[in-house]
């Protein structure tokens, strides 16, 4: 486990007002701008930048739930088109200046810009083919997510991918995730692009780009045919882009005879696809399925019973921590679970275990370490979803409301779920926060304090659910109400 730095930090709120028509207030804001001194140009900058910044939200304190909000926020500023137009042009002007601090303060001006236009497009576009690295981290910031036709930036994105500055590659490389499918026909360009890279250059690092955009057969036959260079760690990452490719797969595993273990590192990017192909035959999965000796994890992903046995095996020398865990992947392979938990409408969070935030495990916290790393660790929840009549939904979706980190911002994405509608099994493979002791006699493994998982269920038909999901949690019964 990789412990995890966090910085905490205060957003302030700042109080803005309503404005109807174009804001006579911006004049001298301009005018700044156009002025000979490169200080004055700043501070033109850093107005801007204040002035069209949203209302944000202040962080009180630290929670495993979101904190509801209840202070009245100031309203927006209203900005009209003439506004956002003057103001992009004026930022566009000050990315291409020559002086250093004018240009940073213009592409920080851009993060905060409250919609697109073409002027707006126009500073954007001028940001990313910018060669100061400085300024491509900060506009890839910018906020409304809507960014310049690809074919105009590619090759600034790629040559930037292949730099040894990480503040250059890191840009890049989150941009291109942005474009995702978008950035796909250029894989083969951009894979050629990474091998360009030594190791030391971040190579494992850039890599992830492919798991994001996809890749096309072209870059399949580059990725294999330099698949020699990869060291182990980027072998697992680089494989992770093949899962489509089954037959190309095979052909990579050859040269990795340890790629099954490399894997099991990669549940945000595995647990996905076998879910997307969970209804029907797939090569991919079929491979996985033939492997001796598979990782726990992806055991439990497959949901195979003859795979009961070998976690069985593993038990043999397992920490108690870690014991629920191999428990939850022989549930998922359809062993019988130990104990059930009915959660439903009036029993919506039933099991706590002892390291649940806001309280902590002791016997796993070494006494006298001065220090800790946080972090996440993986739990797979197992369980039967049905409705209050005995019968099982013939859809459901798990969407996650908190954040994994406890700092209380809400949140609303939809996970992805192994589901059997004529059983209502369930698998659902997920991380929440953990804080794990330092040093070498802690008495107990495991993380002394682990946050949760907050999802709510969704299923035609039926009521939403609001449930709580904790570490070590064993298996559940959940009803959902029948709609009206």
């Amino acid at each position: 486990m990789k412990a995890l730095l966090l910085v905490y930090g205060i957003i302030f709120t700042a109080a803005a007002s309503t404005f109807a028509q174009d804001d006579a207030s911006l004049v001298p804001f301009i005018e700044k701008m156009k002025s000979a001194s490169s200080s004055e140009r700043v501070t033109g900058f850093n107005a801007l930048s204040e002035y069209w910044k949203e209302p944000q939200e202040v962080f009180t304190g630290f929670s495993d739930t979101p904190i509801k909000i209840t202070d009245r926020l100031p309203e927006k500023r209203i900005i009209t088109d003439g506004d956002l137009d003057r103001i992009a042009k004026a930022i566009e002007g000050g990315i291409r200046e020559s002086d250093a601090d004018v240009r940073k303060a213009g592409a920080i001006a851009l993060i905060s810009l409250p919609r697109s236009s073409d002027s707006v497009q126009s500073a954007v576009l001028a940001g990313v083919k910018s060669d100061d690295p400085t300024v491509n981290w900060y506009v890839m910031q910018q906020r409304t997510n809507v960014w310049p036709k690809i074919d105009l930036v590619i090759d600034n994105l790629i040559d930037d991918l292949a730099s040894h500055s990480s503040s250059k590659y890191y840009a890049a490389r989150e941009l291109m995730s942005r474009y995702g499918k978008q950035a796909r026909p250029y894989s083969k360009r951009i894979v050629e692009s990474i091998f360009d890279c030594e190791p030391d250059d971040d190579r494992d690092l850039k890599l992830y780009v492919l798991c994001d955009i996809g890749i096309n057969e072209a870059a399949v036959n580059t990725l294999v045919s330099q698949a020699g260079r990869l060291t182990e760690e980027e072998a697992g990452i680089a494989a992770i882009s093949l899962l489509d490719f089954p037959d190309a797969l095979r052909s990579y595993s050859n040269q990795f005879p340890n790629l099954f273990r490399l894997l099991e590192q990669h549940n945000a990017q595995l647990f996905p696809f076998l879910c997307k192909h969970q209804y029907e035959p797939n090569k991919t999965r079929e491979w996985l399925a033939s492997s001796e000796s598979l990782p726990v994890n992806i055991m439990g992903m497959l949901r195979e019973p003859r795979f009961i046995k070998e976690i069985v095996k593993l038990e043999k020398n397992a920490s108690s921590h870690r014991m629920t865990f191999l428990a939850a992947c022989k549930r998922a392979c359809g062993d019988k679970a130990e104990l059930i938990i009915d959660v439903d409408a009036k029993r919506p969070v039933v099991f706590r275990p002892k390291s649940a935030w806001p309280n902590s495990d002791d016997s796993r916290i070494n006494k006298t370490a001065l220090e800790h790393g946080d972090g996440m660790t993986d739990v797979m929840v197992t369980g039967e979803l049905r409705g209050d009549s005995g019968s099982h939904p013939q859809l459901v979706r798990f969407y996650r409301t908190n954040d994994d980190m406890l700092l209380g911002t809400e949140q609303d994405y939809e996970e992805p779920l192994l589901y059997d509608n004529k059983t209502g099994r369930f698998v659902f493979l997920t991380s929440v926060f953990a804080a794990y002791s330092t040093g070498i006699d802690q008495p107990e493994p495991g993380p002394y304090q682990t946050g949760s998982a907050q999802i709510r269920i969704e299923a035609p038909g039926f009521k939403p659910l609001l449930v709580q999901f904790f570490d070590e949690i064993p298996d559940l019964r959940i009803t959902l109400e029948k709609q009206p």
